[in-house]
């Protein structure tokens, strides 16, 4: 079972987002929050320390984008000889989620 601290709020200066800070087995992760609200920073940093005690967390760098999910789904429509083509819905959603993290 992975050692993970209780982790820590804080701010980076020139920045009113809230960003992480937390050891897992003695190796530390800091990650930002995305928000300038305490109470969904805190909430974003106990969802963490719970995906890190159960050994759900990733790295950032190894979490899906939105164009790996898209090629997946691609795959999986020629994997299974679907008649529908996908490539209409991936192109109007892209314009809103390309460059993101799946759990965005």
């Amino acid at each position: 079972m992975p050692s993970v601290s209780q982790g820590t709020l804080y701010r980076r200066k020139g920045t009113q987002n809230w960003s992480i800070k937390f050891y897992l087995d003695g190796e530390v992760r800091r990650e930002s929050t995305s928000t300038a609200d305490r109470d969904e920073a805190l909430a974003f940093l106990r969802r963490r320390i719970d995906e890190a005690a159960s050994g759900r967390y990733i790295e950032l760098p190894q979490r899906i984008t939105f164009e790996e999910m898209t090629c997946l789904l691609i795959e999986n429509y020629r994997f299974k000889r679907n008649r529908t083509d996908p490539g209409r819905h991936v192109k109007n959603l892209a314009r809103r989620f390309s460059g993101m993290r799946g759990e965005e």
